[in-house]
């Protein structure tokens, strides 16, 4: 007779480069590294000095923080389709 196997699954979360990140969320891997800079996108860990990761769930919650209902929400540029270079909006 066999035993019930008792151990329990532990969830390991998945970490993510950079470049992974940005593949994950259809986005340039500069663009990540910018927003680390300036204080916005999502947010990542640092382990040691260098290497930079990203949890799935973060680049998730991040994501659909970002979701807008109009052109007019906060940080959305409206630029009209008539605008040429160069010209005033």
């Amino acid at each position: 007779m066999t035993e019930p196997d008792t151990k329990q699954q532990i969830s390991i979360p998945e970490y993510l480069s950079t470049k992974q990140a940005a593949r994950y969320l259809g986005v340039s891997y500069q663009y990540l590294e910018v927003q680390r800079c300036h204080g916005d996108g999502p947010p990542y860990l640092t382990l040691g000095r260098r290497m930079v990761r990203y949890l799935k769930s973060d680049l998730d919650a991040w994501a659909t923080s970002q979701r807008k209902t109009h052109t007019s929400s906060p940080n959305v540029p409206c630029v009209s389709s008539r605008a040429r270079v160069g010209e005033a909006i």
